[in-house]
């Protein structure tokens, strides 16, 4: 969607927009207090008298200069009736139409198949309305409500499923700086979080200091107990930079051979903070380690996939002449 930023012009340019517009923080703002936006792409700040695009997927402004749109393009682009994506948007939104295309073709096709089984039905059931006939429709319509019911419920999960794999690469930017800490104790008022979290780098050797720090979940009415024996919300903690974060990760089995720690450090695990998709991924992958380690202790996870490491029992290497 094209628009001006801004004033009577964005008014009259986007009328027809009817999502919302996330600004820029005012710390950011040359012009003091004045809120404003900003190109994604040279950071631009846009004012009113700007040709601007805004991506209907994300939702970031770009200046049509770096949209590399001239000025006929622009006007035809500021119709209500077209659409603008940007450049990281363009392959996640086609390929959402196309799911949703095959999706719309597989249920018109059966719905046709559906209909012609009902007319076919109806026509049997006028030329012998006999009470096993009508039994043996009846069951049949049950079991075809029954398949469609299935189909309907297949379909909201491949919805689901498009839905996150064209959010993922937003998902993954949003937590590229973060790590989650699990089996931190919990206080009642999460005031210690920070120490806890201070103690945790200091065991593991790292000088990291943490943007932000929150406690995942609903928050319980009653602390849970400090010696492991019960689960604690996890921690996502924001680092500075993604250096920082790859720094905490390779450092984080330090952890297993701290000393003095003032809480279970067999129950503390450091990890990155993962997206829904990457969390599922991890779950199914967990369990084929759990099935493959009934038959081979030796099996491991490694940067994502499973790996087998040599065993004690394994053959020794040839020695070399």
């Amino acid at each position: 969607m094209a628009a001006a930023v801004g004033g009577e012009h964005r008014q009259t340019r986007q009328s027809s927009c009817n999502f919302t517009i996330l600004p820029v923080d005012e710390e950011d703002n040359d012009e003091g207090s004045t809120k404003c936006y900003k190109c994604y792409v040279c950071s631009k700040s846009l004012k009113s008298n700007d040709d601007c695009l805004q991506c209907e997927r994300c939702l970031s402004w770009s200046c049509a200069s770096c949209a590399s749109v001239n000025d006929a393009e622009y006007e035809i682009l500021s119709r209500p009736d077209f659409h603008w994506y940007c450049k990281s948007c363009q392959k996640p939104a086609q390929e959402a139409v196309r799911s949703d295309k095959i999706i719309e073709d597989r249920c018109k096709e059966y719905m046709k198949v559906f209909t012609a089984r009902l007319d076919n039905m109806e026509k049997q059931l006028q030329e012998k309305a006999n009470s096993d006939l009508v039994n043996k429709i009846d069951s049949d319509v049950k079991t075809l409500d029954k398949k469609i019911s299935g189909i309907a419920t297949d379909v909201s999960k491949v919805n689901e499923k498009c839905n996150l794999l064209c959010n993922e690469q937003a998902e993954k930017d949003k937590r590229k700086n973060n790590i989650v800490i699990r089996g931190l104790p919990e206080d009642l008022d999460n005031s210690n979080d920070a120490d806890k979290v201070k103690t945790v780098f200091a065991a593991i050797g790292t000088e990291a200091i943490p943007k932000s720090i929150l406690r995942l979940g609903k928050k319980p009415d009653a602390p849970a107990a400090a010696d492991g024996t019960e689960k604690h919300r996890p921690l996502r903690v924001v680092l500075e930079n993604v250096e920082t974060k790859t720094e905490v990760i390779k450092k984080a089995p330090k952890i297993r051979k701290a000393e003095d720690l003032p809480f279970p450090k067999e129950t503390v695990f450091i990890c990155p903070d993962q997206t829904k998709l990457e969390r599922e991924q991890d779950v199914k992958l967990r369990q084929e380690l759990k099935e493959k380690r009934k038959l081979d202790p030796n099996w491991k996870i490694s940067y994502g996939r499973l790996v087998r490491k040599k065993g004690p029992e394994d053959p020794a290497p040839p020695e070399s002449v």
